[in-house]
């Protein structure tokens, strides 16, 4: 099951466990996640080994950033992620949402594509992706 985050307590649980935080900003330091949870055109969906947070651009657009522990990583994380896509989707209205993937996290390139996002190329550090609303579910 799949829910909206209210308070940043288990969203701060999950982007400072150590599975995930070594990925996020060279692992430096604590993120705290209330300002990003309690902004209203932001979207943050959490589930049992998890957080999707999706930053509100505008006019349709998100930024994905998407948070599985270990334990949730595999099939059952493949369909929580989809799930999410799926509410932003359809409840939120998403238009777009855009990924950005450091190179050295191939796993989590490969969710960007099994989630059907499309590469919009790399730079020195990143792959970025983009997953339109009338592409969604073609990777179903």
């Amino acid at each position: 099951m799949i829910y909206r985050a209210t308070g940043p307590a288990l969203v701060n649980a999950i982007i400072n466990h150590p599975d995930i935080r070594g990925d996020f900003e060279q692992g430096e330091g604590r993120i705290d996640s209330e300002e990003v949870v309690s902004n209203p055109d932001n979207i943050v969906l959490a589930f049992e080994t998890g957080v999707a947070v999706f930053i509100g651009k505008g006019r349709g657009v998100y930024e994905g950033h998407i948070a599985i522990l270990k334990a949730g990583r595999g099939k059952a994380g493949l369909a929580h992620c989809k799930e999410a896509l799926d509410t932003l989707f359809s409840r939120y209205k998403a238009k777009v949402v855009v990924a950005s993937v450091p190179l050295q996290l191939r796993a989590a390139r490969l969710l960007c594509r099994l989630l059907g996002f499309v590469s919009g190329g790399t730079d020195l550090e990143q792959e970025h992706f983009v997953l339109e609303e009338a592409n969604h579910g073609r990777s179903n």
